[in-house]
């Protein structure tokens, strides 16, 4: 029984040899009340009694019971009907944020997140149970009840491995004696894979480069695990990035995740004298680290 919430009950009344209506009378205390102040003659004498609604609300974890009398013109001595009941504060659970949804994941990369636990009418610590999936674990099976009632509350980390590709709500409860509700709070998320990018050569050396004289370089780009196209941008720094121009900058999904991949072409012109370098990054949005390609020359 919760302090503050309504109770209902009902109280059977079957009475013989009535004159009059029988009175309720004498409630003890306010958080008890009846549907009716009288019980008619006639329903009381019938086979079947009244059935006397009996509301409480209780107001305090102090108070447990209350009491009323049943009279009636010729009743010897009134009715006595005693309720009782123990009564208790409810505990508040509020948890913060109230659930989360992961975005931009990669399949079995390690993602964490605070939630922030507060509670109030606690009479003991908060068990963490019902973890519905193993993506999803927790730090600490138990949060403790001071820690939980303090004003700034207990930060509860959480920790998810999205393992598939499917999208995903993973829940938790948080347990306590006197919470009339289970708490729960859940994650959401849907994964991708990491994407592949390789490129072959790595790395190439252009021989015997003449000032002015052009040549076409051809580079093979596969992957794997791609969600979108390959971005392709020169990362050359100084004198040289002008040295070369892309035949592309864009390089299609479909062409790089083909069986043969994708022959990427570049046109280099040497201008200036010594040893050069080219850098070309690969990059797509589901990709950890981009992929390089190195060109030089003397």
């Amino acid at each position: 029984v919760y302090v503050g919430d309504t109770y209902t009950t009902t109280v059977n009344v079957k009475a013989t040899n009535l004159v009059a209506d029988i009175a309720v009378e004498n409630i003890s205390n306010e958080v008890l009340t009846t549907n009716v102040a009288a019980i008619p003659m006639a329903e009381a004498m019938s086979e079947t009694g009244y059935d006397l609604v009996v509301t409480i609300v209780p107001a305090d974890t102090e108070l447990t019971g209350a009491t009323f009398e049943l009279n009636t013109t010729n009743l010897k001595e009134a009715g006595n009907v005693a309720l009782e009941w123990n009564a208790v504060q409810p505990v508040e659970v509020v948890l913060t944020p109230a659930s989360y949804e992961l975005t931009d994941a990669f399949v079995g990369d390690t993602y964490t997140t605070i939630v922030n636990v507060k509670a109030a009418n606690l009479v003991g610590d908060i068990a963490i149970e019902n973890i519905s999936s193993a993506e999803m674990t927790v730090a600490v099976e138990t949060i403790p009840m001071a820690e939980a009632m303090s004003e700034t509350g207990y930060d509860l980390e959480i920790t998810m491995v999205p393992a598939t590709t499917e999208a995903t709500t993973a829940t938790l409860s948080l347990v306590a004696e006197n919470l009339k509700e289970t708490a729960t709070w859940n994650a959401s998320w849907t994964a991708i894979e990491h994407a592949v990018v390789t490129v072959s050569p790595e790395i190439e050396e252009l021989e015997e480069a003449i000032l002015g004289r052009k040549y076409t370089v051809e580079v093979n780009v596969k992957a794997t695990g791609l969600v979108g196209d390959i971005n392709v941008a020169n990362r050359t720094a100084g004198d040289y990035q002008n040295d070369v121009t892309l035949g592309t900058d864009v390089i299609p999904m479909a062409d790089a995740m083909s069986e043969e991949g994708y022959n990427l072409q570049l046109v280099v012109t040497p201008t200036v004298m010594g040893r050069a370098s080219i850098i070309i990054e690969l990059s797509t949005a589901n990709e950890t680290d981009a992929a390089y390609y190195l060109l030089q020359w003397n």
